[in-house]
């Protein structure tokens, strides 16, 4: 009998064979859920989007992932800072440096966030 597949294995896998229709559905479910997802869900999801990241033209499908992850878990510091990076991969520097900002506003000892902002407005 094989393995229950977790919701944001599903979402990866439907990402990955590039099914939006599928990822948005299972998207929206996670937003409605009674309950609020938890910390292995938010750990999942940044995971996921980072494999995406390090992959071959992988970086829409991380900003994908890293998005539901903000709407998921608006008071986390570390998921606005990993869409900060995703932007910043992407070349978006505007964008890195507002999801930045919202991290270090979250958590003001987020020191990656105040460093990376530093080299982001020195590019300005």
């Amino acid at each position: 009998m094989p393995d229950v597949i977790s919701p944001c294995q599903k979402l990866r896998q439907a990402l990955a064979k590039e099914d939006t229709t599928e990822y948005r559905r299972l998207a929206n479910e996670l937003i409605r859920k009674e309950e609020p997802a938890d910390k292995a869900v938010e750990n999942a999801i940044n995971r996921y989007g980072y494999m995406f990241m390090r992959s071959h033209g992988g970086i829409e499908k991380a900003l994908e992932l890293f998005k539901l992850n903000v709407i998921l878990f608006p008071e986390s510091a570390r998921v606005w800072d990993s869409l900060g990076e995703g932007f910043m991969s992407a070349g978006n520097n505007d964008l890195a440096i507002a999801h930045y900002e919202k991290s270090l506003t979250l958590n003001p000892s987020n020191d990656n966030a105040r460093r990376i902002l530093e080299k982001l407005r020195e590019k300005d």
